[in-house]
């Protein structure tokens, strides 16, 4: 029995650390990404630099800061279309169980409201003491 835990706990643990050990990289990768750009505005601000694009409509030239600046965007967009999906998915899931949840709610509340009316009144204290009194 206590191999089985200590089997479990093992397993668990090598979920974790591979789960914060992707999280970690992921991080790096964003963090040394940000520094590579923040180096190369930094290059473009002290030393201007004209890059030749060679285009469809003929080579054109362009400053590396709005060739890098478009790189950036293209690259934030790709990432917004790798992650809509599954923010789609998450939020079509919280709508269907809002729903379920109403459902349930306006469920219970008919069943509450059916045996509230199906159980007969009874008198409260101050009810029964008053019809006492006059008695």
């Amino acid at each position: 029995m206590i191999r089985r835990r200590r089997a479990r706990f093992r397993a668990t643990f090598r979920k974790m650390a591979l789960h914060w050990g992707v999280r970690v990289v992921l991080f790096l990768q964003v963090v040394v990404l940000l520094a590579l750009a923040a180096y190369v505005v930094l290059l473009q601000l002290e030393n201007p630099v004209r890059v030749m694009l060679p285009l469809p409509g003929g080579n054109t030239s362009m400053p590396l800061g709005l060739v890098l600046g478009g790189g950036l965007l293209i690259g934030a967009a790709y990432t917004a279309f790798l992650f809509l999906p599954a923010m789609l998915r998450a939020a079509s899931l919280r709508r269907q169980e809002q729903a379920r949840r109403r459902e349930a709610e306006t469920k219970l509340g008919a069943a509450l409201q059916a045996k509230l009316a199906a159980t007969p009144p009874t008198l409260s204290v101050a009810e029964s003491a008053d019809s006492q009194e006059g008695a």
